[in-house]
């Protein structure tokens, strides 16, 4: 019981920080989404696969208001700065099909129904898991390993229905949606078989990246000076050595 009660206090479902409306399913991400993104695991993982943007991400139905948005970072990427933007759509994403801009600040948050803000860096080491909820007052909370941050921005329209939206921006190339109930099922099964060895899996994913692209960046207005975010740019070349398919020998 320790175990399972520090695993709920890490990933945030602590007794004082459980989900107060338990969702119908887990979320998944939504078919709609920007052209650099790829989804696997059961639209659990998005992986950008080229450049730092057009990685702009949904939840494939409505998060209710206190329900938790669980994020994993699975992988991170040494060639880009900036992180992640979070927050909601008050848009269905199947109307942004075909239309979805580069980025989610500030080309979607400057429009009616979208609020999003930058994920300081610091916050988005590889395998460290957020979550992210919206309050009945519309104050946007996020926590990270399980520690409360507090409230990361205001004004979020809770009268209207909500999906959860990232960008998978900068550095943060590859993400996944955990379900956290699920998890705890697993670990409770695995403790009933001693000898099980408790072991997270991790997700390996193939990408094909190019950095050769000409591109332009977008001046970031939705950082945190708070959290000292800033716009995606790529390192020094003489401290970045540009990654080239390795050839079968």
């Amino acid at each position: 019981m320790k175990v399972l009660k520090k695993i709920k206090a890490r990933i945030g479902l602590s007794h004082k920080q459980g989900l107060h409306c338990p969702p119908a399913q887990p979320l998944e991400f939504h078919p709609v989404h920007g052209e650099n993104v790829m989804l696997s695991s059961g639209n659990t993982v998005a992986a950008r696969v080229e450049s730092f943007c057009k990685a702009v991400v949904f939840t494939h139905r409505p998060v209710r208001v206190n329900e938790k948005v669980f994020i994993r970072f699975v992988e991170k990427s040494e060639s880009w700065s900036g992180s992640i933007r979070f927050g909601f759509s008050a848009v269905d994403p199947r109307q942004l099909a075909g239309s979805l801009p580069k980025y989610a600040c500030p080309d979607l948050t400057n429009k009616n129904g979208f609020w999003a803000k930058a994920l300081s860096e610091k916050f988005a080491d590889k395998d460290s898991v957020m979550y992210y909820y919206v309050s009945n007052s519309g104050d946007v909370v996020f926590g990270v390993n399980g520690e409360d941050k507090g409230v990361f921005f205001s004004g979020v329209d809770t009268r209207r229905m909500l999906w959860g939206m990232v960008d998978v921006y900068g550095n943060s190339n590859v993400i996944e949606l955990v379900d956290p109930i699920g998890q705890l099922n697993n670990i409770r099964s695995s403790h009933k078989m001693p000898k099980a060895p408790a072991v997270e899996n991790e997700i390996h994913l193939r990408k094909s990246v190019s950095y050769e692209k000409d591109y332009k960046l977008c001046e970031d207005s939705c950082g945190s000076t708070r959290l000292g975010s800033h716009p995606a740019q790529p390192l020094p070349s003489k401290t970045l050595n540009v990654p080239r398919p390795r050839r079968n020998s």
